[in-house]
């Protein structure tokens, strides 16, 4: 399960001012753990998907951006190749692997 956010870049983020650094940091964990705390309620009920119950639960917090996070909650690998909390962009190589050029560069050199 995805929590997509739509978060706005200030412009003191991208120029790496600390303060605005620091508050996506605080966001993006809060993010990963209220949404970690979604996921594992889920886990104990999940009649309340309406669908065929799955295997397993997963949950992923999906930014726009590749966000500075701290070793902890927010790097935890969720599945292979994704961590609790990746970009729109990291999303997209771990569901369409090999459609990006790196891939099949390094795809070919191992021939």
């Amino acid at each position: 399960m995805i929590d997509a956010k739509s978060w706005i870049t200030p412009r003191d983020l991208e120029f790496g001012e600390y303060w605005a650094v620091n508050d996506r940091l605080k966001k993006v964990e809060d993010a990963a753990r209220d949404w970690d705390a979604k996921i594992v309620a889920l886990r104990g009920h999940p009649e309340v998907l309406n669908v065929d119950p799955p295997r397993e639960v997963k949950g992923v917090v999906v930014t726009p951006e590749v966000p500075y996070v701290l070793p902890g909650i927010c790097t935890q690998e969720i599945t292979s190749g994704m961590l609790a909390v990746s970009s729109i962009a990291e999303l997209d190589r771990c569901l369409n692997p090999g459609t990006y050029w790196h891939d099949a560069r390094a795809a070919r050199s191992d021939r």
